[in-house]
C-alpha cells in the first residue's frame, strides 16, 4: 500500500503501521518505524518504499516484590507497559505477566508500582515469537 505522513511536526518519534488481516479490529501484524531513521521530519516529503510488517510478538515474565521475599503470592498489580505505545497489563498474584500482540523490534518495557522504584528495560519483540523475560525485582522506594 502506499500511504502519506503529514504535518509531522519533530523528526522526532515513531510511527506505527498496523494491519488487520482477519478484520476482527486487532493488528496481526504490525511494525514500528522511527521518524529520524526513515528521515522524516518538518517541511519533508519521504519515499518509505516497501515495508515489511512482521507477525505479532509476545513478551511473558514475571514481576516480584522484593520485600515479599520467597513468598509465592502478593505480587498482583503491578503495572507492565510499554511507554512508547499502546501496550499495557497488570501482574497476576504470583507476578507474572502477559503482553500480547507486540510489534516486531526492541520495545521499553516499565513495571510500575506505587511506593517502588520503576524499573524500565529494553526488551527485543521478535516477529512471531513468544519471548521470556528473566524476573524482575522492584524494591522498596527510599525517596519520600
Amino acid at each position: 500500500g502506499l500511504f502519506r505522513l503529514e504535518s509531522i511536526a519533530s523528526a522526532r518519534g515513531e510511527v506505527l503501521v498496523t494491519l488487520d488481516v482477519d478484520g476482527d479490529g486487532k493488528p496481526d501484524r504490525q511494525r514500528v518505524l522511527d521518524l529520524a531513521a526513515v528521515g522524516a521530519g518538518p517541511g519533508k516529503t519521504i519515499a518509505l518504499g516497501q515495508v515489511t510488517l512482521g507477525l505479532n510478538a509476545t513478551i511473558a515474565g514475571a514481576v516480584l516484590r522484593d520485600d515479599l521475599g520467597s513468598a509465592a503470592g502478593g505480587h498482583r498489580g503491578t503495572t507492565v507497559l510499554v511507554p512508547e505505545g499502546p501496550y499495557a497489563t497488570t501482574c497476576a498474584d504470583d507476578g507474572s505477566f502477559l503482553l500480547p500482540d507486540l510489534p516486531d523490534g526492541p520495545v521499553n518495557i516499565a513495571f510500575f508500582r506505587d511506593g517502588y522504584d520503576l524499573v524500565v528495560l529494553e526488551a527485543m519483540a521478535r516477529a512471531g515469537e513468544d519471548v521470556r523475560l528473566a524476573p524482575v525485582r522492584l524494591v522498596r522506594s527510599t525517596a519520600r
